[in-house]
């Protein structure tokens, strides 16, 4: 059951998640209901409850009675034999649970029904019977379909995952995968603004907004929703000090991608752009006035800066605009870190990351103690009479 406004209820054990239903209306359409739903995973089993309200504290106090009672009941025996279809729903309960992003929960879920279908179709029993040999069959499945390195490792890493924790969970008997290795995929090669490209974009924008969004994402290496939701609270510009960016929000649910706050230094070329942007509300960005939203107080779509990004690419020249990407600027500021020499710590904090593959990739290509290693190589030109000086075969 899809639950919309879904959250935890504070200080219920075992925990219980309320939320309002999605279902289907007569038209086709999806639709939420009005009143309150109870989730909760207890005893190996995953229980929901309609909580009969439309009263958001009244459901959170029935959702404490609900939790009351589901502890009052005795624990029921583990079932020690699961197919791999209930597997899959409680290991994707538990991942709800941990409060996964919307999106993250989607491409699990996808995943795990992929896998499932394919299993069921090679095997019948239950999952502590499936094999290492049918992993690496249904490995050279994904192979035959085209999916790339990077998908394949990702939904193996998630299969594997599964088993490891119904067996932890003692709702399989054994992890008949434990021994499989998943190779880690090599970072798949990005397209980067070159430092001249990211000037032109700036140095061209079609209005000052461009440019402003140009130059943060540059020079701050923001995403595009840590931008749409940056308020002015968040932008430090004291005389004495060079200020700074503290970014608390833009993920899928109101929060960065790390689920942590991070402050970024205001690098003096941006701080000199953002002195010019309007004020118009609490948010430092707005889209442009339209005939929907004439008062131009609409957040930025980030569909359509993307499309702006292309047309701007195309306007400066660039070979292959299409190619391009807002996350593109990102890049292109973790290729300026490592080309800048700044230490690393530096450039993970900044960019909100505890580690990054191309964030290492670029640290290894702008390697200037790797450069400066490589320059004292030498080949001295011999003396044509030395016979000795290269030892030869007769």
């Amino acid at each position: 059951m899809k639950l919309y406004d879904r959250h935890a209820v504070d200080e219920t054990s075992p925990k219980v998640y309320i939320g309002r239903r999605i279902f289907t209306n007569r038209q086709g359409n999806e639709q939420v209901a009005q009143v309150w739903y109870a989730e909760c995973t207890h005893g190996g089993r995953t229980h929901y409850a309609p909580l009969k309200t439309a009263s958001l504290s009244v459901a959170i106090h029935r959702a404490h009675q609900f939790s009351e009672k589901l502890r009052a009941q005795p624990n029921q025996p583990t079932r020690q034999v699961i197919d791999l279809t209930e597997l899959a729903r409680q290991y994707l309960t538990m991942q709800i649970n941990r409060d996964r992003s919307p999106k993250t929960i989607d491409k699990y879920e996808y995943a795990l029904a992929a896998f499932v279908a394919w299993a069921g179709k090679q095997f019948q029993g239950n999952a502590a019977q499936f094999t290492e040999s049918l992993f690496w069959a249904w490995h050279k499945s994904l192979v035959d379909a085209g999916y790339s390195e990077k998908t394949r490792s990702g939904r193996l890493v998630l299969v594997k995952s599964m088993f490891k924790w119904g067996h932890q969970q003692k709702l399989i008997t054994n992890n008949p995968l434990q021994l499989a290795r998943v190779r880690e995929p090599s970072p798949t090669v990005q397209p980067c603004f070159e430092p001249v490209q990211v000037d032109a974009l700036i140095t061209n924008a079609a209005d000052p907004l461009e440019r402003a969004i140009f130059a943060i994402l540059a020079y701050a290496g923001l995403r595009i929703g840590e931008v749409r939701s940056l308020r002015w609270s968040d932008v430090a510009m004291p005389a004495d000090r060079p200020g700074h960016i503290l970014v608390r929000d833009g993920g899928s649910q109101g929060k960065p991608k790390d689920h942590d706050f991070r402050r970024v230094p205001l690098n003096p070329t941006l701080r000199e752009i953002l002195s010019t942007v309007p004020r118009l509300g609490d948010r430092v960005f707005y889209s442009p006035p339209s005939k929907r939203h004439p008062l131009g107080d609409r957040l930025l779509n980030e569909s359509t800066w993307l499309k702006r990004l292309k047309v701007a690419c195309k306007r400066c020249g660039f070979v292959n605009p299409n190619q391009y990407k807002i996350h593109t600027f990102r890049h292109a500021f973790a290729s300026m870190c490592a080309r800048s020499n700044l230490a690393y710590r530096y450039a993970l904090a900044w960019m909100g990351h505890s580690s990054s593959d191309i964030l290492d990739l670029y640290f290894k290509q702008f390697d200037s103690a790797a450069d400066a290693a490589i320059a004292t190589i030498s080949y001295p030109a011999a003396n044509p009479r030395d016979d000795s000086a290269c030892e030869r075969k007769t």
